[in-house]
């Protein structure tokens, strides 16, 4: 089981074992609503969330990951 692999964090492990539900109520409490529900759709469990892209989070969520090339700038 996906919860159980030794390779990943104690962290992650917890969060690979989170449900579909879990994750939309971490992203209200975090003030990210606005993706509940396509993560909802899109995710049916953290595993599948934490393996995602940056890729398929454009496409699927509509989340645009951010990357700092130099000096932290945007």
């Amino acid at each position: 089981m996906i919860c159980d692999k030794k390779a990943f964090s104690p962290l992650e492990r917890t969060f690979a074992c989170w449900t579909s539900e879990q994750i939309v109520n971490w992203l209200y409490g975090i003030g990210l609503e606005q993706y509940a529900s396509e993560c909802r759709k899109a995710f049916q469990n953290g595993w599948q969330l934490l393996n995602a892209t940056p890729q398929e989070l454009d496409k699927v969520v509509r989340i645009t990951i951010l990357f700092c090339l130099e000096d932290n700038e945007f």
